[in-house]
């Protein structure tokens, strides 16, 4: 099968809202494809608990009403019945709702019956960051980032360009300085993201003070 396509066609997939029921491998490829993607692992219910299964198509069913919110932010969103990569992932008990942030994982500890409470946990900022990491963000995100929060750096770049590596490297030294300032570091290859923000070439490091922009010339 043609995985790539396949992939396109979960992300794109809008009908009636529904979240995508996802394999164990699907789901691999999905984390390794895009920056941010969520994950519903469902618990196993025997055929006659009547209370276990009504209890897993209640959170299928609150998070499939946040999921155009969800996707407004820059992330995607699936479900699956595979407890293997559950367990991979050191998830201690089913149902779980967590995100991986770039690959890393992140458990969502609060209540699965909150569909509000999953959005603010989404939506907020601790959680799509990783510590001493410089995330990568697609436009989406980024643009809510920006819309979030006063103060943001992003490195706009060609993952291509062997330079725009040795910066990143560079610049992940100072990551834990700019958060003792209360600026957002993030990074992002999207060439429809420079485009949208007057970017004619790449790398550019550019500051967003309240939504305004001003590109460093030191780059």
């Amino acid at each position: 099968a043609d995985t790539a396509a396949l992939l396109g066609w979960i992300v794109n997939a809008k009908s009636a809202d529904n979240i995508e029921l996802v394999t164990e491998e699907m789901l691999e490829d999905m984390v390794d494809k895009f920056e941010y993607v969520v994950a519903y692992f469902q618990a196993y219910c025997k055929d006659t608990d009547v209370a276990c299964q009504t209890t897993r198509a209640d959170i299928l069913i609150g998070l499939e009403d946040i999921d155009d919110n969800v996707d407004d932010i820059g992330i995607s969103m699936v479900t699956t019945k595979d407890v293997k990569f559950a367990r991979k992932l050191g998830i201690p008990k089913l149902p779980c709702i967590g995100i991986f942030r770039n690959g890393d994982f992140q458990m969502y500890a609060g209540d699965l019956g909150s569909e509000v409470a999953i959005l603010n946990w989404l939506s907020d900022i601790e959680t799509l960051e990783i510590a001493g990491v410089i995330e990568e963000v697609n436009s989406d995100m980024l643009g809510n980032i920006i819309k979030l929060e006063d103060d943001v750096l992003v490195f706009f770049y060609d993952p291509e360009d062997k330079d725009s590596e040795d910066i990143i490297l560079e610049l992940e030294t100072i990551d834990d300085n700019l958060d003792e300032e209360e600026v957002e570091f993030v990074k992002c290859s999207e060439p429809n993201a420079q485009r949208e923000y007057g970017l004619t070439q790449v790398p550019a490091l550019v500051f967003f003070e309240n939504g305004v922009p001003e590109v460093y010339p030191g780059i």
